[in-house]
């Protein structure tokens, strides 16, 4: 589910979405696309990813996440910021 909206960066399109797994746990994507060009899209795990029990944690982390990137890499990998 995409809980966030996009930023633009670098000319890519970048979302941080909060992903519900089959174990009732929540997980983090990062995903990026060029927003010119029918690229597929990138799709990375952020620093220190791991799982979460409550989706509301997961999503507020999501917007953490997403403020925190500045800069997306050619091949559209995002440059994380996080402390």
């Amino acid at each position: 589910m995409d809980v966030s909206k996009s930023i633009a960066i670098d000319g890519y399109k970048v979302y941080c979405n909060v992903i519900a797994l089959p174990s009732g746990q929540f997980k983090i994507e990062v995903a990026t696309y060029r927003k010119d060009a029918d690229q597929a899209k990138t799709i990375c795990e952020p620093p220190h990813a791991r799982f979460y029990e409550d989706q509301a944690e997961a999503e507020k982390n999501a917007h953490f996440i997403l403020k925190g990137i500045k800069q997306v890499l050619p091949g559209g990998k995002p440059h994380f910021t996080l402390g």
